[in-house]
């Protein structure tokens, strides 16, 4: 094998073993697609969770539903999973607590 030839494998080589590690590393193009879904997920379970306590600051008393916090001011579209399309749950509890629920990957 003359040195092109060789350089050319090695090169080869690295190149392989590097797609392979940033695979390894970060997961593939599916994990990661997952993991942005469950991140978004969250992102609305906080935004909702806001909306809800504000709605308790001004009210003094938790919704019954989700959609008594469409007003314009805390939620203007209801959030719902990226994936499906399904409306988070929402829950009351008792007069001062509450549970929001969600599916993740």
């Amino acid at each position: 094998m003359n040195v092109n030839g060789f350089a050319f494998w090695t090169s080869s080589c690295a190149v392989t073993l590097v797609l392979i590690a940033s695979f390894v590393i970060s997961g593939s193009p599916g994990e990661q697609r997952l993991v942005r879904l469950d991140e978004l997920r969250i992102a609305h379970l906080v935004q909702l969770t806001e909306a809800v306590d504000d709605y308790w600051e001004a009210q003094d008393e938790l919704p019954l539903k989700m959609s008594e916090l469409l007003d314009g001011r805390r939620l203007s579209r209801m959030p719902s999973d990226p994936e499906t399309g399904l409306a988070y749950e929402y829950e009351q509890l008792d007069p001062t607590s509450y549970q929001l629920c969600a599916s993740f990957d």
